[in-house]
């Protein structure tokens, strides 16, 4: 019937248990509520049965759920002197191994072509962080995927910090579709945009060098000008809509 929902007992087969609930009033209607077999045993947890499917996790969240039981077992054994000495030899003998079939070998022994292709590995598994001055500051540090900690991290500078302001950008589009970007209530158009960056540049243009270019895949700012030589326009968002006044 229409404005019905038929609703079945999940045992199926012989059962013909069922019942029906109007969509309108939620009334039961057509009730035969005997069955030919014991109730299931289940659970219910919050008004809904426990799923059987565990959630999946990303792999960021798998490869920090491993490095924290890693260093919760190496906690462990270095608490313990014995387990500790036993950890060491375990490890010596497999690295006494891996020397023995070639899979571990002195920097001089490495030929050209295994340094190279060991840089790839390490950089697939790696990202490199320097410091924005660039020049003669060494300072860098390197961190591995899906870890939190620094490798080879050096952090003594030889210059003062730089000046800097965090900036909130707004998107937003203009009634005809035309994206905005709103920075500290000045407005910016989209002049040119390419597959790498986008160029954007102050609305107010005449006189006004206000502009900046946007990386299309982390985001970032680069060659930022953000100085300009009028006061910001008056205008209203609603719904994500620009609407000058």
């Amino acid at each position: 019937m229409r404005g019905t929902s038929t609703w079945r007992c999940t045992k199926g087969g012989n059962c013909k248990a069922k019942f029906s609930i109007s969509m309108e009033t939620y009334d039961i209607r057509r009730t035969f509520l005997e069955h030919n077999h014991d109730p299931p045993k289940f659970i219910v947890q919050n008004d809904m049965p426990p799923s059987k499917k565990k959630p999946k996790l990303s792999k960021e969240e798998i490869a920090l759920k491993k490095s924290i039981a890693a260093k919760a077992r190496l906690m462990k054994i270095k608490s313990d002197p014995i387990l500790l000495a036993q950890y060491k030899e375990t490890e010596r003998q497999k690295y006494l191994k891996k020397k023995e079939k070639g899979q571990r070998k002195c920097i001089k022994d490495i030929t050209p072509i295994e340094q190279r292709n060991t840089r790839k590995k390490w950089r697939k598994k790696t990202s490199c962080w320097r410091c924005t001055a660039g020049g003669q500051c060494k300072a860098k540090f390197t961190l591995k995927v899906g870890w939190s900690e620094m490798f080879n991290a050096i952090l003594e500078h030889n210059h003062y910090p730089p000046k800097f302001i965090v900036h909130n950008v707004t998107w937003v589009v203009k009634k005809n579709g035309t994206p905005l970007a709103i920075i500290d209530r000045y407005t910016y158009y989209l002049r040119i945009k390419n597959k790498k960056s986008s160029h954007w540049c102050c609305t107010k243009g005449g006189k006004c060098k206000a502009k900046f270019t946007l990386d299309n895949e982390t985001r970032e700012f680069i060659h930022p000008i953000l100085l300009h030589d009028h006061k910001p326009p008056m205008f209203l968002i609603k719904d994500g809509v620009y609407i000058k006044l």
